[in-house]
């Protein structure tokens, strides 16, 4: 059944995590880019409707672009991240747009808390982790940290397959 999300594309990140990605994150050889989730699962493609669009591209455009920094790997049990900083701007709309979409918790209400991420590398196993964690992190430890620009939501769409698409941009309000 497809699925939609809602993130912040990174594309200053390619550079570092591009490649990783495609080695260790199923969701790049999907469709999707390095991002920052700001709210999945989302609702049903088929729900998609004008007026769930109007609302979010008007929270969108009363959004101002913000500078962040990726600055250090961190990890949950499996997968290995990138940390925002500031984080708190991410998780402010995470929260928002739950608030509009209350049926729609982040990530299906699995977490407790909004942590703000960009995943590099997903592993089945906590000690398929602990074997390339160093490796990881002393091969792009010298490329840290990364400026980069909050610029939107993009809105991707999953097809039967798993792949990825992007629907739709909704820019934020520009310096």
């Amino acid at each position: 059944m497809p699925e939609t999300a809602l993130i912040i594309e990174v594309p200053e990140s390619e550079f570092l995590v591009g490649k990783i990605r495609s080695k260790f994150d199923k969701t790049a050889s999907n469709g999707v880019p390095a991002h920052i989730t700001v709210l999945y699962p989302f609702i049903g493609e088929s729900q998609l409707s004008e007026s769930v669009l109007r609302e979010l591209r008007d929270l969108a455009s009363m959004t101002r672009q913000y500078s962040f920094q990726l600055t250090h790997w961190c990890r949950f049990e499996t997968a290995l991240w990138l940390c925002p900083d500031p984080a708190e701007p991410f998780r402010k709309l995470t929260l928002e747009i739950w608030r509009r979409f209350p049926s729609s918790p982040p990530y299906g209400g699995k977490h407790s808390e909004v942590q703000p991420h960009l995943t590099a590398a997903q592993f089945d196993a906590e000690d398929r982790l602990d074997s390339q964690w160093d490796k990881i992190e002393a091969q792009t430890v010298s490329s840290l940290p990364i400026d980069c620009v909050a610029r939107g939501i993009s809105i991707y769409v999953s097809n039967d397959a798993g792949k990825w698409k992007k629907h739709f941009n909704l820019p934020f309000l520009d310096w």
